[in-house]
This record gives C-alpha cells, sequence and structure tokens, in this order.
C-alpha cells in the first residue's frame, strides 16, 4: 500500500515523539484512571527494550488520540470525522504536518513499514482501525442502532485489527487468528466495561434485538434504561458465561504455544487477566442487578 519512502527519525525528532506519548498519556488519564495501569504496563515493558518498545508506544498513543477524538472524548478543532481523514491522508501520502499528530503519525508509518513483508501489510491494518473507529463515529451521527450480527462483525473487525498490531509491535509470531477465541472476549469486555460513557456519547453496543426486547425502539441515552430489564441482564449474563468459557479456550491456546518465550505469550496472558477479572469481579460491580436476579432465582 505505502508508495512513499519513510524516513527513520532523527535523534532529535525520536525525543520529540517521547514527550509527545507523555503529554498523550497524561491526557488519557486524566479521563480514565485504567490508563495510568495501562502506561505503567507499557512503559515496564519498555524499560529493558526501549527502542524496540517504541512501536508499541507510539501505536497506542495515536490510535487511542483519534479514539478519543471519533468517540467525543476529546475536543478538537475540527469535526471528528474530519480529523480522521486528516490522519489517514498522512499516513496514506507520507504527507506528514509539523504538529505533535504529524511527528506520532510519522513515527507509527516508520515503525509499521520496518516490520512489513509479503504476508502482511502493518500500515493499511492500522489504517483500517482508524477506518473502524470511523464507523463508530458514524454509528453516533446517525444515531444508529445494529443487529446482533452487524455489531458482532464490527467488534471483531476492530479487536482482531487492534490485537495483530499490538503482537506484531510486541515482536511475536503470533496473531489474532492463532486466539481466535479471545476476539469476542474483547468485544463484550468492551462494551460492559464503557456502556455508560458510550451511551452518553450516542454510540450503543448493545445489539438491537436486546434493545428490542427491553421496550427500547429509540436510541437509549443513558444505562439507567436498561438496569431493570430482563433481557438487559440475561444479555450480561450470557456475555460473562461466554467469555469465561474463551478465556479459558484461550488460556489452553497460550499454555501449547510452541514458543514460551514468545513475547505475545505475555501480552496475552496480561490481556487475560484483566478481562477474567472484569467478568468475575468488575461486571459484578457495574450490574449487580443482572448477577442478584441469578441468585434470587
Amino acid at each position: 500500500m505505502r508508495a512513499y519512502p519513510v524516513t527513520p527519525l532523527t535523534f532529535g525528532e525520536s525525543l520529540r515523539v517521547e514527550f509527545a506519548c507523555l503529554a498523550e498519556f497524561t491526557q488519557f488519564i486524566r479521563r480514565h484512571r485504567r490508563y495510568f495501569t495501562i502506561f505503567l504496563l507499557l512503559y515496564w515493558h519498555s524499560l529493558f527494550a526501549w527502542r524496540a518498545r517504541r512501536g508499541m508506544r507510539v501505536a497506542f498513543c495515536l490510535a487511542q488520540r483519534m479514539d478519543d477524538i471519533l468517540d467525543g472524548d476529546r475536543a478538537a478543532p475540527e469535526p471528528p470525522l474530519v480529523a480522521a481523514a486528516r490522519l489517514r491522508a498522512q499516513l496514506c501520502t507520507g504527507h506528514f504536518h509539523r504538529d505533535a499528530e504529524g511527528l506520532l503519525a510519522r513515527a507509527v508509518a516508520w515503525e509499521l513499514d520496518t516490520r512489513a513483508d509479503g504476508s502482511e501489510s502493518p500500515l493499511e491494518n492500522f489504517i483500517a482501525l482508524i477506518d473502524a473507529m470511523c464507523r463508530d463515529r458514524e454509528r453516533i451521527d446517525a444515531r444508529r442502532m445494529l443487529d446482533r450480527a452487524a455489531l458482532d462483525a464490527h467488534l471483531a473487525d476492530t479487536f482482531t485489527r487492534s490485537l495483530d498490531l499490538q503482537l506484531l509491535l510486541a515482536g511475536s509470531r503470533m496473531r489474532s487468528r492463532d486466539v481466535a477465541p479471545v476476539i469476542a472476549c474483547f468485544s463484550r469486555c468492551s462494551a460492559l466495561r464503557d456502556l455508560e460513557e458510550d451511551l452518553a456519547h450516542g454510540l450503543v453496543n448493545v445489539p438491537r434485538d436486546v434493545l428490542a426486547a427491553c421496550g427500547i425502539q429509540e436510541l437509549p441515552g443513558h444505562v439507567r434504561q436498561l438496569r431493570l430489564q430482563p433481557a438487559f441482564h440475561d444479555w450480561i449474563r450470557q456475555a460473562t458465561k461466554q467469555s469465561l468459557i474463551a478465556l479459558d479456550d484461550t488460556d489452553t491456546l497460550i499454555k501449547h504455544w510452541p514458543d514460551s518465550n514468545d513475547p505475545g505469550v505475555r501480552v496475552l496472558r496480561i490481556f487475560t487477566r484483566s478481562m477474567r477479572d472484569f467478568f468475575t469481579r468488575r461486571a459484578r460491580r457495574l450490574y449487580p442487578e443482572a448477577f442478584e436476579t441469578t441468585i434470587a432465582s
């Protein structure tokens, strides 16, 4: 896909990239404390391989920055989809702007270009991830709800691309296809964890048939419209049960991966532990009504 030469960063540009990443993480952490945990994990794993892990840092910061703009979590001087088109054009053409975003985009292009081979195009995958984020913004603007199959397919596409990029940049030979059950776990965890925040922005990651069973035909504006609905409780319990089974299957696949020293093993174990904790503990705190129904029955 790339039709332009990508040159390595100078020492001064590399320093500016690191400061730009720190500035982005400051913004992320101000929005939600969970990003402080991500910051610690990412920088701890970079500590003894700083240059080799730069790709993970810059790609995360650039993708999360754009995700926040598109979701409405961060103000931008232009409409969200225009901001995304601006970034996409830089990545596609190699004409990078001189601001912090342009510098991060150039660093991402370099890091992904150096890892490209005949079997995959990481930069194309990153651009496709931005496109998937844009489809979320389009759903917000159109106040669109999706049926279960369409929603599952969209979330699976998003998290498959995201995980493949993270594994590639970690230096792993593993890809999402090698741990396929985990993708649905990412989708369900994200939908349940961020549900209240997403609904406030007009993004609905609850299937349309679940909303219809709750008697909701129009875009819900708050999670309290769902909390007392049995169909919503059933959806949460089903998502939790299916995710815990899928996490067991994923752990088995990781355990039998031929190279136990593969960096992807460590990355995935961090993800699976975090998601297992969410589904066994935090989901029950977020949605006590759903699990109280199980106890009562």
